[in-house]
């Protein structure tokens, strides 16, 4: 996975904005009036205005919305759905930047997968320019040396976050769809990885919900 690979290498110039401890994993509820019915279809005329996330439904890793999200503020936890043993994780998620943009901190590591120190192995960034523009790039890695290093592959048990990310909603925004996991393209990959290179993981095995801003 040569994408994937991209992200490990941009995880790390963007380092500085990551934060030494997740939040609490989220249940995978929707944000506040967007709940779906019994048959799991969003009543539309009941949208509270702001960021609203619709929850994957599969998925050994999914994208689930943390409660301390906000109606301007998305906070979005990659958690464990199985018990996995690896060393890294990430994603490129491509997505709407006119109507997101990243918040500060945008990026909070985990502790399944112990980042280390100085710099730790983790990250986040939405290019504006390159090969890479409007996808969100976000990655975790274990160091296999120096400061906080953890060489050997981790038990990750089902919860575990592995790591957050934080969106704002842009000011003056249009409504409209931010990303969505049933259509996310060629330029979405993800994986979670062992020390070795393999992948525990694919991308076709990580649930993404689908995020609205209204």
């Amino acid at each position: 996975m040569r994408r994937l690979a991209l992200i490990m290498v941009l995880a790390g110039a963007a380092c500085s904005k990551s934060a030494p401890s997740p939040t609490d994993a989220g249940g995978g509820t929707p944000d506040a009036g967007t709940a779906p019915d019994a048959g799991g279809v969003r009543d539309a005329g009941n949208l509270a205005p702001g960021l609203a996330y619709l929850p994957p439904s599969s998925g050994k890793i999914q994208l689930v919305r943390d409660p301390s999200s906000t109606a301007t503020t998305i906070v979005l936890d990659l958690t464990t759905t199985v018990p996995l043993t690896g060393f890294s994780v990430g994603f490129n998620l491509p997505l709407d930047a006119t109507r997101v943009r990243l918040s500060s901190p945008a990026f909070l590591a985990g502790s399944a997968l112990p980042a280390g120190a100085s710099p730790p192995a983790a990250g986040i960034a939405l290019p504006t320019s390159g090969p890479l523009t409007g996808v969100l790039v976000a990655a975790q890695s274990q160091k296999g040396s120096g400061n906080g290093a953890a060489p050997a592959d981790s038990a990750v048990p089902v919860g575990a976050v592995l790591f957050t990310v934080r969106l704002d909603a842009a000011p003056d925004a249009g409504s409209g769809v931010v990303f969505d996991g049933a259509a996310l393209g060629q330029a979405f990959s993800a994986g979670f990885r062992d020390r070795s290179g393999n992948d525990v993981v694919q991308a076709s095995e990580f649930g993404i919900g689908r995020l609205e801003l209204h």
